[in-house]
Protein backbone atom coordinates (compact mmCIF):
# COMPACT_ATOMS: atom_id res chain seq x y z
CA UNK A 1 0.00 0.00 0.00
CA UNK A 2 0.98 3.69 0.08
CA UNK A 3 1.73 3.70 3.81
CA UNK A 4 5.09 5.11 4.84
CA UNK A 5 4.94 3.31 8.19
CA UNK A 6 8.17 1.32 8.05
CA UNK A 7 7.17 -1.01 10.90
CA UNK A 8 4.01 -1.99 8.99
CA UNK A 9 6.12 -2.57 5.89
CA UNK A 10 8.46 -4.87 7.84
CA UNK A 11 5.56 -6.78 9.37
CA UNK A 12 3.62 -7.28 6.14
CA UNK A 13 6.60 -8.33 4.04
CA UNK A 14 8.10 -10.46 6.83
CA UNK A 15 11.42 -9.09 5.62
CA UNK A 16 13.54 -10.96 8.17
CA UNK A 17 12.76 -14.22 6.40
CA UNK A 18 13.63 -12.94 2.93
CA UNK A 19 16.87 -14.44 1.63
CA UNK A 20 18.35 -12.37 -1.17
CA UNK A 21 20.54 -15.30 -2.27
CA UNK A 22 18.67 -18.34 -3.58
CA UNK A 23 21.05 -21.29 -3.08
CA UNK A 24 19.00 -23.42 -5.45
CA UNK A 25 19.22 -20.92 -8.32
CA UNK A 26 22.72 -19.44 -8.56
CA UNK A 27 23.33 -16.90 -11.30
CA UNK A 28 24.60 -18.23 -14.62
CA UNK A 29 27.90 -16.36 -14.33
CA UNK A 30 28.44 -17.94 -10.89
CA UNK A 31 27.86 -21.44 -12.25
CA UNK A 32 30.29 -20.70 -15.09
CA UNK A 33 33.08 -19.89 -12.62
CA UNK A 34 32.36 -23.00 -10.53
CA UNK A 35 32.55 -25.13 -13.67
CA UNK A 36 35.72 -23.32 -14.75
CA UNK A 37 37.37 -24.04 -11.40
CA UNK A 38 36.60 -27.73 -11.72
CA UNK A 39 37.93 -27.87 -15.27
CA UNK A 40 41.12 -25.88 -14.52
CA UNK A 41 42.01 -27.97 -11.49
CA UNK A 42 42.08 -31.12 -13.59
CA UNK A 43 45.58 -30.19 -14.74
CA UNK A 44 46.58 -27.10 -12.68
CA UNK A 45 46.44 -26.07 -9.03
CA UNK A 46 46.16 -22.26 -8.75
CA UNK A 47 43.25 -19.97 -9.65
CA UNK A 48 42.85 -16.21 -9.18
CA UNK A 49 39.33 -14.76 -9.15
CA UNK A 50 39.94 -11.01 -9.47
CA UNK A 51 36.52 -9.43 -9.70
CA UNK A 52 35.02 -6.16 -8.37
CA UNK A 53 33.30 -5.79 -5.01
CA UNK A 54 29.75 -7.12 -5.12
CA UNK A 55 30.48 -9.73 -7.81
CA UNK A 56 29.64 -12.62 -5.49
CA UNK A 57 33.09 -14.16 -5.01
CA UNK A 58 32.19 -15.45 -1.54
CA UNK A 59 29.07 -17.21 -2.85
CA UNK A 60 30.92 -18.68 -5.83
CA UNK A 61 33.57 -20.25 -3.59
CA UNK A 62 30.86 -21.50 -1.24
CA UNK A 63 29.15 -23.20 -4.17
CA UNK A 64 32.42 -24.73 -5.33
CA UNK A 65 33.37 -26.09 -1.90
CA UNK A 66 29.96 -27.61 -1.23
CA UNK A 67 29.97 -29.16 -4.69
CA UNK A 68 33.34 -30.82 -3.96
CA UNK A 69 32.49 -31.75 -0.39
CA UNK A 70 33.12 -35.22 1.01
CA UNK A 71 33.77 -36.33 4.57
CA UNK A 72 37.49 -36.43 3.80
CA UNK A 73 37.83 -33.05 2.05
CA UNK A 74 40.08 -30.63 4.00
CA UNK A 75 39.58 -26.94 3.23
CA UNK A 76 41.15 -23.86 4.81
CA UNK A 77 39.63 -20.44 4.08
CA UNK A 78 41.82 -17.53 5.17
CA UNK A 79 40.49 -13.99 5.53
CA UNK A 80 41.96 -10.76 6.94
CA UNK A 81 38.92 -9.90 9.08
CA UNK A 82 36.64 -11.62 11.59
CA UNK A 83 33.60 -10.18 9.79
CA UNK A 84 34.54 -11.97 6.56
CA UNK A 85 34.92 -15.25 8.49
CA UNK A 86 31.28 -14.87 9.51
CA UNK A 87 30.24 -14.08 5.93
CA UNK A 88 31.89 -17.23 4.61
CA UNK A 89 30.31 -19.33 7.36
CA UNK A 90 26.81 -18.03 6.59
CA UNK A 91 27.38 -18.35 2.84
CA UNK A 92 28.49 -21.99 2.99
CA UNK A 93 25.52 -22.84 5.23
CA UNK A 94 23.20 -21.48 2.53
CA UNK A 95 24.35 -24.09 0.04
CA UNK A 96 24.89 -27.09 2.27
CA UNK A 97 24.67 -27.85 5.97
CA UNK A 98 28.21 -29.20 6.05
CA UNK A 99 30.15 -29.15 9.35
CA UNK A 100 32.67 -26.33 9.55
CA UNK A 101 34.70 -24.48 12.16
CA UNK A 102 35.61 -20.83 12.58
CA UNK A 103 38.92 -19.90 14.18
CA UNK A 104 39.64 -16.31 15.16
CA UNK A 105 40.08 -14.19 18.26
CA UNK A 106 36.30 -13.75 18.54
CA UNK A 107 35.56 -17.50 18.71
CA UNK A 108 36.93 -18.54 22.09
CA UNK A 109 33.79 -20.51 22.78
CA UNK A 110 34.84 -22.84 19.95
CA UNK A 111 38.29 -23.41 21.40
CA UNK A 112 39.53 -26.05 23.77
CA UNK A 113 41.63 -23.70 25.86
CA UNK A 114 44.26 -25.28 28.04
CA UNK A 115 47.07 -22.83 28.11
CA UNK A 116 46.98 -22.63 24.32
CA UNK A 117 44.26 -22.81 21.73
CA UNK A 118 43.82 -26.31 20.36
CA UNK A 119 42.57 -26.89 16.84
CA UNK A 120 42.63 -30.68 17.14
CA UNK A 121 39.22 -32.21 16.67
CA UNK A 122 37.93 -29.42 14.46
CA UNK A 123 35.89 -30.06 11.34
CA UNK A 124 37.66 -30.48 8.01
CA UNK A 125 36.34 -27.14 6.71
CA UNK A 126 38.10 -24.38 8.67
CA UNK A 127 37.50 -20.64 8.24
CA UNK A 128 40.25 -18.61 9.88
CA UNK A 129 41.86 -15.19 9.90
CA UNK A 130 45.43 -14.99 8.62
CA UNK A 131 46.52 -13.81 12.06
CA UNK A 132 45.01 -16.79 13.87
CA UNK A 133 46.59 -19.24 11.46
CA UNK A 134 50.05 -17.71 11.85
CA UNK A 135 49.70 -17.78 15.65
CA UNK A 136 48.57 -21.44 15.75
CA UNK A 137 49.74 -22.94 12.45
CA UNK A 138 51.09 -26.18 13.93
CA UNK A 139 47.68 -27.01 15.34
CA UNK A 140 45.81 -26.87 12.03
CA UNK A 141 46.94 -30.33 11.01
CA UNK A 142 48.66 -31.53 7.85
CA UNK A 143 48.07 -30.98 4.18
CA UNK A 144 44.85 -29.40 2.91
CA UNK A 145 43.01 -30.22 -0.28
CA UNK A 146 42.06 -26.58 -0.92
CA UNK A 147 43.28 -23.30 0.57
CA UNK A 148 41.29 -20.15 -0.22
CA UNK A 149 43.11 -16.84 0.22
CA UNK A 150 40.55 -14.04 0.54
CA UNK A 151 41.72 -10.44 -0.10
CA UNK A 152 44.78 -12.14 -1.55
CA UNK A 153 46.51 -8.92 -2.57
CA UNK A 154 47.57 -8.59 1.09
CA UNK A 155 49.88 -11.56 0.58
CA UNK A 156 51.97 -9.60 -1.91
CA UNK A 157 52.24 -6.20 -0.20
CA UNK A 158 55.09 -5.07 2.02
CA UNK A 159 52.72 -3.90 4.76
CA UNK A 160 51.48 -7.47 5.29
CA UNK A 161 54.63 -9.38 4.36
CA UNK A 162 54.14 -11.65 7.40
CA UNK A 163 50.97 -13.02 5.81
CA UNK A 164 52.95 -14.25 2.79
CA UNK A 165 54.05 -17.18 4.96
CA UNK A 166 50.53 -18.56 4.43
CA UNK A 167 51.50 -19.24 0.80
CA UNK A 168 53.68 -22.06 2.14
CA UNK A 169 50.71 -23.98 3.55
CA UNK A 170 50.80 -27.51 2.01
CA UNK A 171 47.77 -27.94 -0.23
CA UNK A 172 46.68 -29.51 -3.51
CA UNK A 173 44.90 -26.40 -4.80
CA UNK A 174 45.09 -22.66 -4.13
CA UNK A 175 42.29 -20.16 -4.84
CA UNK A 176 43.02 -16.43 -4.61
CA UNK A 177 40.19 -13.91 -4.23
CA UNK A 178 40.59 -10.16 -4.63
CA UNK A 179 38.91 -7.05 -5.99
CA UNK A 180 42.02 -4.89 -5.79
CA UNK A 181 43.82 -5.78 -9.06
CA UNK A 182 40.72 -4.72 -11.04
CA UNK A 183 40.56 -1.28 -9.42
CA UNK A 184 42.70 1.73 -10.26
CA UNK A 185 43.72 3.26 -6.96
CA UNK A 186 44.09 7.03 -6.53
CA UNK A 187 46.90 8.68 -4.64
CA UNK A 188 48.36 12.17 -4.36
CA UNK A 189 51.77 12.68 -5.93
CA UNK A 190 54.52 14.98 -4.68
CA UNK A 191 52.96 17.94 -6.49
CA UNK A 192 49.62 17.47 -4.77
CA UNK A 193 47.95 16.27 -7.97
CA UNK A 194 45.66 13.25 -7.92
CA UNK A 195 46.92 10.51 -10.18
CA UNK A 196 45.89 6.96 -10.92
CA UNK A 197 48.22 4.15 -9.97
CA UNK A 198 47.77 0.45 -10.56
CA UNK A 199 47.64 -1.57 -7.36
CA UNK A 200 49.89 -4.58 -6.88
CA UNK A 201 49.24 -7.42 -9.31
CA UNK A 202 49.23 -10.99 -8.06
CA UNK A 203 51.97 -13.00 -9.72
CA UNK A 204 51.11 -14.56 -13.06
CA UNK A 205 52.15 -18.04 -14.15
CA UNK A 206 51.05 -20.75 -16.58
CA UNK A 207 49.84 -22.75 -13.60
CA UNK A 208 47.58 -19.95 -12.28
CA UNK A 209 44.51 -18.91 -14.24
CA UNK A 210 43.42 -15.29 -13.80
CA UNK A 211 39.68 -14.84 -14.10
CA UNK A 212 39.04 -11.11 -14.28
CA UNK A 213 36.85 -8.58 -16.09
CA UNK A 214 36.33 -4.90 -16.77
CA UNK A 215 34.16 -3.08 -14.22
CA UNK A 216 32.23 -1.23 -16.94
CA UNK A 217 31.49 -4.51 -18.73
CA UNK A 218 30.10 -6.06 -15.54
CA UNK A 219 27.85 -3.03 -15.02
CA UNK A 220 26.69 -3.09 -18.66
CA UNK A 221 25.87 -6.82 -18.45
CA UNK A 222 23.78 -6.30 -15.31
CA UNK A 223 26.01 -8.31 -12.98
CA UNK A 224 26.72 -5.16 -10.94
CA UNK A 225 24.74 -2.02 -10.29
CA UNK A 226 26.23 1.18 -11.69
CA UNK A 227 28.64 2.50 -9.09
CA UNK A 228 31.61 4.82 -9.11
CA UNK A 229 34.76 4.79 -6.99
CA UNK A 230 36.35 7.89 -5.52
CA UNK A 231 38.87 8.81 -2.85
CA UNK A 232 36.98 9.63 0.36
CA UNK A 233 38.44 13.17 0.53
CA UNK A 234 38.30 13.92 -3.20
CA UNK A 235 35.43 16.36 -2.78
CA UNK A 236 35.85 17.86 -6.26
CA UNK A 237 35.08 14.48 -7.83
CA UNK A 238 32.20 13.99 -5.38
CA UNK A 239 30.73 17.39 -6.32
CA UNK A 240 30.89 16.54 -10.00
CA UNK A 241 29.31 13.11 -9.54
CA UNK A 242 26.44 14.31 -7.35
CA UNK A 243 25.70 17.29 -9.61
CA UNK A 244 25.65 15.10 -12.70
CA UNK A 245 23.27 12.57 -11.14
CA UNK A 246 21.03 15.23 -9.58
CA UNK A 247 20.74 17.11 -12.86
CA UNK A 248 19.76 13.93 -14.67
CA UNK A 249 17.07 12.89 -12.21
CA UNK A 250 16.06 15.42 -9.59
CA UNK A 251 15.08 12.76 -7.05
CA UNK A 252 17.49 10.01 -7.96
CA UNK A 253 18.48 7.73 -5.09
CA UNK A 254 22.22 7.87 -4.47
CA UNK A 255 23.99 5.84 -1.77
CA UNK A 256 27.55 6.71 -0.70
CA UNK A 257 29.54 4.07 1.19
CA UNK A 258 32.68 4.96 3.15
CA UNK A 259 35.22 2.71 4.81
CA UNK A 260 34.99 4.45 8.22
CA UNK A 261 32.27 6.22 10.18
CA UNK A 262 34.39 9.34 10.49
CA UNK A 263 35.04 9.70 6.76
CA UNK A 264 31.33 9.03 6.10
CA UNK A 265 30.30 11.74 8.53
CA UNK A 266 32.83 14.19 7.05
CA UNK A 267 31.37 13.54 3.60
CA UNK A 268 27.84 13.99 4.94
CA UNK A 269 28.70 17.35 6.54
CA UNK A 270 30.42 18.49 3.35
CA UNK A 271 27.36 17.70 1.23
CA UNK A 272 25.06 19.46 3.68
CA UNK A 273 27.25 22.57 3.55
CA UNK A 274 27.08 22.47 -0.25
CA UNK A 275 23.28 22.39 -0.12
CA UNK A 276 22.71 18.75 -1.09
CA UNK A 277 19.78 17.11 0.76
CA UNK A 278 21.20 14.00 2.37
CA UNK A 279 20.91 11.65 5.34
CA UNK A 280 23.52 9.89 7.46
CA UNK A 281 23.46 6.38 8.92
CA UNK A 282 26.07 4.21 10.58
CA UNK A 283 26.18 1.34 13.07
CA UNK A 284 25.47 3.68 15.98
CA UNK A 285 22.26 5.11 14.47
CA UNK A 286 19.18 4.29 16.51
CA UNK A 287 16.15 2.40 15.23
CA UNK A 288 13.97 5.46 14.69
CA UNK A 289 16.65 7.18 12.59
CA UNK A 290 17.08 4.06 10.45
CA UNK A 291 13.33 3.73 9.93
CA UNK A 292 13.01 7.41 9.05
CA UNK A 293 15.80 7.38 6.48
CA UNK A 294 14.92 4.03 4.90
CA UNK A 295 11.22 4.95 4.71
CA UNK A 296 12.15 8.17 2.93
CA UNK A 297 14.37 6.30 0.47
CA UNK A 298 11.63 3.74 -0.15
CA UNK A 299 9.13 6.51 -0.95
CA UNK A 300 11.27 7.91 -3.78
CA UNK A 301 10.32 6.81 -7.31
CA UNK A 302 12.42 4.33 -9.21
CA UNK A 303 14.15 6.46 -11.84
CA UNK A 304 14.30 3.49 -14.20
CA UNK A 305 10.51 3.61 -14.48
CA UNK A 306 10.27 7.34 -15.18
CA UNK A 307 9.22 8.16 -18.75
CA UNK A 308 10.62 11.70 -18.68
Amino acid sequence: NDSNDFSVFIEKTNIKKINLIDPNNPYDYQKEVVDDLQEWFKEHNEYLLARPCGWGKTYIISQYITKQYTDKLRVLILTPYILICDQFRESIKLYNKIPLSVVNSDCKKNYNISGKRKIKGYNNIIISTYQSYLANSKQYGGKFDIVVYDEAHHLFTTSQSEWSKCLEIPTNYKIYLTATPTVSMIEENSDGILQEIQEVQITKSDNCKINTSNLDDDIASGILCNYKLFAYDDYKALDSMINQLSNTYARRRIVLYYNTCQSAYDGYKYLLDKGFPCHYLDGTSNKSDKERVLTFMKSLPDYNNLED
